[in-house]
């Protein structure tokens, strides 16, 4: 047997003894085409897109795209549920209407609580905590003082006051006369025969103003500047009240005047009680708080 001449050959076809060894390489190669893209050697950039021959419609792609979710990302379908769900409808119930009792009133109504104690609505409070209720009024209310009135005989200091304000204002009577006028006072006080008669119708300008002044003063207002700045009082407040009282008010003062402006205060004090009030029937008080 020569061996140069023998040939291995083997059982089944394909292992590479062969002449058809190639052919299965081909057809693994061809297989493997479709799933596997070659690397391309230039830069995505420089490379021009290619289009497929049978390009595939963009509706019927995005058909099996939606086809192709699970039943619960189907947005076809939850629309179509929405859709088609609707809200229950609430009906109203109707309650049937019963007549209204008549309210029985506030006043009648009575809570007894233990024994000796009756409250009542109006008044339960001041009934049930009286101490409290007393506690109540004395820190809310305001107690205004009462003014208490003396008796007084005169009052120097509201007088002398009142003078001076009187003097101020005949004063200004003084150059109002002087200006309508147009007179000349110095010239005539300085004359002999001129001084005593000037000087007496300036006293009896004087005194019509004092009457004026207490006329007005106490016999609208109540009271003059002097009897307000001292606390000083003439007649009481039944008195001030009455209509004679203005009366009364220029009959005193004008004893006052008469009788010399100072006698009478002089003997009141001098006597402890106001003598004009024998003549006028008003007498002089004082307020202490």
């Amino acid at each position: 047997m020569d061996l140069e001449n023998f040939e291995f050959r083997p059982i089944t076809k394909g292992l590479g003894f062969d002449k058809t060894t190639q052919e299965p390489k081909k057809e693994t190669r061809a297989a493997a085409a479709p799933t596997q893209a070659p690397r391309p050697l230039t830069s995505p950039a420089r490379q021009p897109l290619a289009t497929p021959n049978n390009p595939t419609p963009v509706s019927r792609s995005l058909k099996k795209m939606l086809d192709s979710l699970p039943p619960s990302m189907d947005f076809k379908e939850d629309n179509q549920r929405e859709k088609s769900f609707s809200p229950p409808v609430i009906r109203p119930v109707k309650t049937p209407s019963m007549p209204l009792e008549p309210q029985m009133p506030m006043a009648s109504v009575t809570t007894t609580v233990g024994p000796g104690f009756d409250i009542t609505l109006d008044n339960s409070l001041s009934q049930a905590f009286p101490k409290a209720e007393l506690e109540k009024r004395f820190f809310h209310q305001t107690v205004t003082p009462q003014p208490q009135f003396k008796e007084v005989s005169a009052s120097f200091a509201s007088a002398i006051l009142d003078g001076l304000i009187i003097l101020g204002l005949s004063s200004l009577f003084v150059v109002a006369l002087v200006a309508i006028t147009k007179v000349d006072l110095i010239s005539m006080v300085r004359n002999h025969h001129m001084g005593g008669k000037v000087a007496m119708e300036l006293g009896l300008l004087y005194l019509g103003t004092t009457l004026l002044y207490f006329m007005l003063a106490r016999g609208l207002w109540g009271s003059t500047l002097g009897d307000w700045a001292f606390d000083v009082q003439l007649g009481t407040e039944e008195e001030r009240t009455h209509i004679m009282y203005p009366f009364q008010v220029l009959f005193r003062t004008f004893i006052i005047i008469a009788t010399g402006i100072i006698l009478i205060p002089l003997v009141s004090l001098g006597f402890g009680k106001d003598m004009a009030y024998n003549f006028s029937g008003l007498r002089l008080y004082c307020r202490q708080y």
